[in-house]
Protein backbone atom coordinates (compact mmCIF):
# COMPACT_ATOMS: atom_id res chain seq x y z
CA UNK A 1 0.00 0.00 0.00
CA UNK A 2 1.35 3.63 -0.34
CA UNK A 3 2.31 5.60 2.93
CA UNK A 4 3.95 8.27 3.78
CA UNK A 5 6.76 7.25 5.79
CA UNK A 6 9.88 8.99 8.12
CA UNK A 7 12.42 6.42 7.48
CA UNK A 8 14.80 8.11 10.32
CA UNK A 9 15.79 11.28 12.33
CA UNK A 10 17.48 13.18 9.72
CA UNK A 11 15.87 16.03 8.44
CA UNK A 12 13.94 15.52 5.33
CA UNK A 13 13.93 11.74 5.80
CA UNK A 14 10.29 11.22 4.28
CA UNK A 15 8.82 9.88 1.28
CA UNK A 16 6.01 8.14 -0.57
CA UNK A 17 6.38 4.30 -0.24
CA UNK A 18 5.20 0.90 -1.12
CA UNK A 19 4.98 -0.38 2.61
CA UNK A 20 3.13 -4.26 3.34
CA UNK A 21 -0.84 -3.89 3.82
CA UNK A 22 -1.12 -4.65 7.48
CA UNK A 23 -3.64 -7.13 9.18
CA UNK A 24 -5.32 -6.50 12.34
CA UNK A 25 -3.97 -8.76 15.28
CA UNK A 26 -5.71 -9.24 18.76
CA UNK A 27 -7.85 -5.97 20.02
CA UNK A 28 -6.92 -4.20 16.88
CA UNK A 29 -8.79 -2.45 14.15
CA UNK A 30 -7.83 -2.13 10.67
CA UNK A 31 -9.34 0.97 9.00
CA UNK A 32 -9.50 2.02 5.33
CA UNK A 33 -8.32 5.60 6.15
CA UNK A 34 -10.40 8.04 4.65
CA UNK A 35 -9.20 11.43 5.66
CA UNK A 36 -5.62 11.87 7.31
CA UNK A 37 -5.15 15.14 8.79
CA UNK A 38 -2.06 17.25 9.10
CA UNK A 39 -1.15 18.82 11.90
CA UNK A 40 1.63 21.87 12.27
CA UNK A 41 3.58 19.96 14.22
CA UNK A 42 3.84 17.03 10.94
CA UNK A 43 5.63 19.86 9.19
CA UNK A 44 8.45 20.04 12.65
CA UNK A 45 8.45 16.33 12.56
CA UNK A 46 9.37 16.07 8.54
CA UNK A 47 12.19 19.13 9.39
CA UNK A 48 13.42 17.61 12.60
CA UNK A 49 13.75 20.43 14.32
CA UNK A 50 11.50 19.62 17.55
CA UNK A 51 13.05 18.50 21.09
CA UNK A 52 14.26 15.04 21.12
CA UNK A 53 11.48 12.64 22.91
CA UNK A 54 11.48 9.12 23.15
CA UNK A 55 8.27 8.67 21.94
CA UNK A 56 9.68 9.68 18.45
CA UNK A 57 10.34 5.74 17.20
CA UNK A 58 10.87 5.72 13.19
CA UNK A 59 10.77 4.04 10.68
CA UNK A 60 7.04 5.40 10.85
CA UNK A 61 4.00 6.00 9.02
CA UNK A 62 3.17 9.82 9.66
CA UNK A 63 0.02 11.21 10.79
CA UNK A 64 -1.54 11.39 14.37
CA UNK A 65 -5.25 13.13 13.20
CA UNK A 66 -7.69 10.96 10.82
CA UNK A 67 -10.49 9.30 10.37
CA UNK A 68 -11.46 5.45 8.56
CA UNK A 69 -13.72 2.80 7.91
CA UNK A 70 -13.41 -0.39 9.40
CA UNK A 71 -11.92 -2.89 6.74
CA UNK A 72 -10.97 -5.54 9.32
CA UNK A 73 -11.69 -6.61 13.21
CA UNK A 74 -9.14 -8.53 15.14
CA UNK A 75 -9.87 -11.45 17.56
CA UNK A 76 -11.22 -10.12 20.71
CA UNK A 77 -12.60 -6.88 19.45
CA UNK A 78 -16.41 -6.66 19.86
CA UNK A 79 -18.97 -3.30 19.11
CA UNK A 80 -17.48 -2.93 16.10
CA UNK A 81 -18.47 -3.50 12.43
CA UNK A 82 -17.37 -3.83 8.96
CA UNK A 83 -17.83 -0.35 7.21
CA UNK A 84 -18.48 1.60 10.94
CA UNK A 85 -16.95 4.97 10.70
CA UNK A 86 -14.31 5.11 13.03
CA UNK A 87 -11.85 7.65 14.69
CA UNK A 88 -8.81 6.49 17.32
CA UNK A 89 -7.66 8.55 19.86
CA UNK A 90 -3.24 9.12 19.08
CA UNK A 91 -2.81 6.39 21.86
CA UNK A 92 -1.97 3.19 20.45
CA UNK A 93 -0.92 1.47 23.78
CA UNK A 94 0.12 2.61 26.91
CA UNK A 95 1.27 0.85 29.86
CA UNK A 96 -1.55 0.93 31.88
CA UNK A 97 -0.51 0.62 35.00
CA UNK A 98 1.01 4.05 35.53
CA UNK A 99 -0.55 6.72 38.11
CA UNK A 100 -1.73 8.53 35.06
CA UNK A 101 -3.04 5.64 32.68
CA UNK A 102 -5.05 4.30 36.07
CA UNK A 103 -6.75 7.62 36.22
CA UNK A 104 -7.37 7.29 32.78
CA UNK A 105 -4.67 10.17 31.50
CA UNK A 106 -3.33 7.90 29.10
CA UNK A 107 -1.62 10.65 26.82
CA UNK A 108 0.80 11.18 29.86
CA UNK A 109 1.60 7.82 30.08
CA UNK A 110 5.17 8.08 29.31
CA UNK A 111 6.24 4.26 30.39
CA UNK A 112 5.02 2.65 27.81
CA UNK A 113 3.09 4.54 25.58
CA UNK A 114 3.21 4.37 21.66
CA UNK A 115 1.37 7.01 19.67
CA UNK A 116 -0.09 7.35 16.07
CA UNK A 117 2.07 9.37 13.88
CA UNK A 118 5.40 8.91 16.08
CA UNK A 119 5.70 5.40 17.36
CA UNK A 120 2.89 3.48 15.70
CA UNK A 121 1.72 3.88 12.07
CA UNK A 122 -0.28 7.20 10.94
CA UNK A 123 -3.23 7.96 8.87
CA UNK A 124 -0.96 9.37 5.79
CA UNK A 125 -1.42 5.71 3.94
CA UNK A 126 -3.96 3.47 2.65
CA UNK A 127 -4.45 1.55 6.04
CA UNK A 128 -4.30 1.84 9.42
CA UNK A 129 -3.99 -0.65 12.43
CA UNK A 130 -5.32 1.29 15.53
CA UNK A 131 -6.40 -0.24 19.35
CA UNK A 132 -10.26 -1.01 19.67
CA UNK A 133 -9.96 0.18 23.00
CA UNK A 134 -8.62 4.18 22.24
CA UNK A 135 -11.34 3.79 18.92
CA UNK A 136 -14.62 5.14 18.72
CA UNK A 137 -17.64 4.63 16.72
CA UNK A 138 -19.33 7.70 14.85
CA UNK A 139 -22.90 8.04 13.87
CA UNK A 140 -24.10 7.21 10.33
CA UNK A 141 -24.81 10.99 9.72
CA UNK A 142 -21.06 11.85 10.50
CA UNK A 143 -19.72 13.77 7.88
CA UNK A 144 -15.97 12.01 7.44
CA UNK A 145 -14.64 15.01 6.89
CA UNK A 146 -15.37 16.72 9.61
CA UNK A 147 -14.76 13.90 11.46
CA UNK A 148 -11.25 13.58 10.80
CA UNK A 149 -10.71 17.12 12.81
CA UNK A 150 -12.10 15.12 15.88
CA UNK A 151 -8.32 15.10 17.22
CA UNK A 152 -7.13 18.70 17.38
CA UNK A 153 -11.14 19.81 18.54
CA UNK A 154 -10.57 17.05 21.51
CA UNK A 155 -7.77 19.29 22.55
CA UNK A 156 -10.02 22.37 22.63
CA UNK A 157 -12.19 19.98 24.81
CA UNK A 158 -9.61 18.77 27.21
CA UNK A 159 -8.77 22.50 27.76
CA UNK A 160 -12.11 23.78 28.51
CA UNK A 161 -13.76 20.84 30.30
CA UNK A 162 -10.39 19.70 32.31
CA UNK A 163 -7.42 22.53 32.79
CA UNK A 164 -9.85 25.50 33.33
CA UNK A 165 -12.97 26.64 34.51
CA UNK A 166 -15.20 28.68 32.48
CA UNK A 167 -18.59 30.35 33.48
CA UNK A 168 -21.39 31.35 31.94
CA UNK A 169 -20.99 35.76 30.72
CA UNK A 170 -16.59 35.16 31.08
CA UNK A 171 -15.30 36.60 28.45
CA UNK A 172 -12.68 34.05 26.54
CA UNK A 173 -10.05 35.60 23.84
CA UNK A 174 -8.45 33.10 22.02
CA UNK A 175 -5.32 33.87 20.17
CA UNK A 176 -4.79 31.72 17.07
CA UNK A 177 -7.89 31.03 14.46
CA UNK A 178 -6.39 27.62 13.74
CA UNK A 179 -8.16 24.08 14.15
CA UNK A 180 -7.32 23.83 18.00
CA UNK A 181 -8.46 27.40 18.71
CA UNK A 182 -11.45 27.20 16.99
CA UNK A 183 -11.86 24.16 18.52
CA UNK A 184 -11.10 26.14 22.14
CA UNK A 185 -13.74 28.72 21.05
CA UNK A 186 -16.75 26.91 20.40
CA UNK A 187 -16.23 24.97 23.29
CA UNK A 188 -15.75 27.73 25.53
CA UNK A 189 -19.39 29.10 24.06
CA UNK A 190 -20.91 25.87 24.53
CA UNK A 191 -19.32 26.59 28.62
CA UNK A 192 -21.34 30.26 27.63
CA UNK A 193 -18.61 32.45 27.56
CA UNK A 194 -17.94 34.93 24.97
CA UNK A 195 -15.67 34.12 22.98
CA UNK A 196 -12.91 37.11 20.98
CA UNK A 197 -10.40 35.43 18.37
CA UNK A 198 -7.53 37.58 17.76
CA UNK A 199 -5.32 36.93 14.50
CA UNK A 200 -2.89 38.34 12.14
CA UNK A 201 -3.79 40.32 8.83
CA UNK A 202 -2.87 37.15 7.65
CA UNK A 203 -5.06 35.25 9.03
CA UNK A 204 -8.61 37.26 7.94
CA UNK A 205 -9.92 34.52 6.37
CA UNK A 206 -9.62 32.33 9.49
CA UNK A 207 -11.08 35.39 11.35
CA UNK A 208 -14.20 34.52 9.87
CA UNK A 209 -14.62 31.18 10.11
CA UNK A 210 -14.03 31.94 13.96
CA UNK A 211 -17.21 33.83 13.62
CA UNK A 212 -19.30 30.90 11.39
CA UNK A 213 -18.32 28.80 14.21
CA UNK A 214 -19.25 30.99 17.38
CA UNK A 215 -16.82 33.68 17.70
CA UNK A 216 -18.82 37.29 19.52
CA UNK A 217 -15.72 39.15 18.02
CA UNK A 218 -12.68 39.36 16.37
CA UNK A 219 -10.31 41.52 16.37
CA UNK A 220 -6.73 41.76 14.20
CA UNK A 221 -3.67 42.48 16.33
CA UNK A 222 -1.12 45.22 14.88
CA UNK A 223 -4.63 46.47 13.50
CA UNK A 224 -6.95 46.83 16.10
CA UNK A 225 -5.48 47.69 19.83
CA UNK A 226 -5.74 44.68 21.42
CA UNK A 227 -5.29 45.56 25.37
CA UNK A 228 -7.43 48.54 24.94
CA UNK A 229 -10.54 46.76 23.43
CA UNK A 230 -10.65 43.74 25.86
CA UNK A 231 -10.15 45.80 28.43
CA UNK A 232 -12.92 48.09 26.97
CA UNK A 233 -15.37 45.16 26.93
CA UNK A 234 -14.70 43.86 30.60
CA UNK A 235 -14.93 47.79 32.16
CA UNK A 236 -10.84 47.62 32.46
CA UNK A 237 -11.02 44.30 34.54
CA UNK A 238 -9.82 41.93 31.58
CA UNK A 239 -10.57 38.40 30.41
CA UNK A 240 -11.55 35.86 32.60
CA UNK A 241 -9.45 33.34 29.89
CA UNK A 242 -7.01 34.03 27.67
CA UNK A 243 -6.03 30.55 25.64
CA UNK A 244 -3.09 31.33 23.25
CA UNK A 245 -3.32 28.74 20.17
CA UNK A 246 -0.38 30.27 18.59
CA UNK A 247 2.43 30.31 20.80
CA UNK A 248 4.20 33.37 19.75
CA UNK A 249 6.18 35.82 22.43
CA UNK A 250 3.87 38.02 20.73
CA UNK A 251 0.99 36.45 21.59
CA UNK A 252 1.84 35.26 24.42
CA UNK A 253 2.93 38.69 25.86
CA UNK A 254 -0.40 40.29 24.53
CA UNK A 255 -2.48 37.38 26.78
CA UNK A 256 -0.85 38.25 29.82
CA UNK A 257 -1.56 42.03 29.25
CA UNK A 258 -5.29 40.94 28.57
CA UNK A 259 -5.93 38.85 31.52
CA UNK A 260 -7.69 40.07 34.78
CA UNK A 261 -6.36 40.06 37.99
CA UNK A 262 -6.74 36.15 39.19
CA UNK A 263 -7.61 35.15 35.94
CA UNK A 264 -5.99 32.58 33.45
CA UNK A 265 -3.30 32.41 30.87
CA UNK A 266 -4.09 28.82 28.98
CA UNK A 267 -0.99 27.86 26.46
CA UNK A 268 -2.19 25.68 23.84
CA UNK A 269 1.29 25.55 21.82
CA UNK A 270 4.40 27.53 22.21
CA UNK A 271 7.85 28.03 20.24
CA UNK A 272 9.12 23.91 19.33
CA UNK A 273 12.96 25.35 19.75
CA UNK A 274 13.14 28.44 21.84
CA UNK A 275 12.22 29.89 25.46
CA UNK A 276 8.94 32.02 26.14
CA UNK A 277 10.08 35.27 28.53
CA UNK A 278 8.10 35.69 30.97
CA UNK A 279 8.23 39.17 33.06
CA UNK A 280 6.98 37.54 36.99
CA UNK A 281 6.19 40.41 38.52
CA UNK A 282 3.53 41.02 36.17
CA UNK A 283 1.75 38.10 36.71
CA UNK A 284 2.90 37.60 40.59
CA UNK A 285 0.99 40.66 41.24
CA UNK A 286 -2.18 39.85 39.42
CA UNK A 287 -1.91 36.65 40.96
CA UNK A 288 -2.27 35.43 36.88
CA UNK A 289 -3.02 31.59 36.49
CA UNK A 290 -0.90 30.33 33.78
CA UNK A 291 -1.87 26.62 32.49
CA UNK A 292 -0.71 24.36 30.15
CA UNK A 293 -2.98 21.68 27.90
CA UNK A 294 -1.37 19.36 25.35
CA UNK A 295 -3.03 16.72 23.84
CA UNK A 296 -6.00 14.42 24.49
CA UNK A 297 -7.41 11.80 27.27
CA UNK A 298 -10.13 9.24 26.66
CA UNK A 299 -12.15 11.23 29.01
CA UNK A 300 -11.98 14.51 26.08
CA UNK A 301 -12.70 12.25 23.32
CA UNK A 302 -15.63 10.67 24.82
CA UNK A 303 -16.92 13.99 25.11
CA UNK A 304 -16.17 15.17 21.48
CA UNK A 305 -17.49 12.45 19.98
CA UNK A 306 -20.87 13.02 21.47
CA UNK A 307 -20.86 16.97 20.97
CA UNK A 308 -20.00 15.83 17.17
CA UNK A 309 -22.78 13.04 16.98
CA UNK A 310 -25.71 15.63 18.63
CA UNK A 311 -24.80 17.78 15.73
CA UNK A 312 -23.51 20.50 18.50
CA UNK A 313 -20.25 21.35 16.73
CA UNK A 314 -19.08 22.80 13.62
CA UNK A 315 -16.16 20.79 12.55
CA UNK A 316 -16.77 20.42 8.72
CA UNK A 317 -15.87 24.58 8.36
CA UNK A 318 -12.62 23.35 9.93
CA UNK A 319 -11.59 21.64 6.64
CA UNK A 320 -10.56 24.05 3.95
CA UNK A 321 -8.31 22.02 1.51
CA UNK A 322 -8.28 18.06 0.53
CA UNK A 323 -4.93 17.14 -1.18
CA UNK A 324 -4.35 13.01 -2.64
CA UNK A 325 -2.19 11.26 -0.58
CA UNK A 326 0.55 11.46 -3.52
CA UNK A 327 0.60 15.62 -2.86
CA UNK A 328 1.16 15.00 0.55
CA UNK A 329 4.28 17.54 -0.04
CA UNK A 330 1.65 20.33 -1.29
CA UNK A 331 -0.12 20.10 1.27
CA UNK A 332 2.21 20.42 3.87
CA UNK A 333 3.40 23.43 2.65
CA UNK A 334 0.52 24.90 3.04
CA UNK A 335 0.07 24.42 6.31
CA UNK A 336 3.31 25.75 6.81
CA UNK A 337 2.14 28.90 5.34
CA UNK A 338 -0.74 28.82 7.17
CA UNK A 339 -2.94 29.11 4.38
CA UNK A 340 -6.52 27.92 4.56
CA UNK A 341 -7.64 25.92 7.73
CA UNK A 342 -7.32 22.29 8.32
CA UNK A 343 -5.90 20.38 5.44
CA UNK A 344 -6.53 16.49 4.63
CA UNK A 345 -4.49 13.78 2.80
CA UNK A 346 -7.10 11.49 0.61
CA UNK A 347 -5.41 8.35 0.17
Amino acid sequence: MKAVMRRSTKAHDVGLMDIPEPSAGPGQLKLKVAYGGICSSDAHVLEMDLPASPRFQPPVVVGHEGVGYVAEIGPGVTGFAVGDLVAAETTFACCGVCEFCRRGDTGMCRSGRKSLGWSANGYWAEYILVNALFSHKLAPHVNAKGAAVLEPFTCGVKSILQRVKVNPGDIAVIWGPGPIGLGVVQMAKLAGARVVVVGTEHSRPRLEVAKKVGAYRTLVSGVDDVVAEIKAMTGGYGAQLCSDAAGSQTTFKEAIACVRRQGTVLMMTGPFNKPLELHTFEVLEKEVAILFAEGTNPHSWNTAVKLLDAGLVDLDSLVSDVFPLEQWEEGVAKTRRHEGMKILLRP
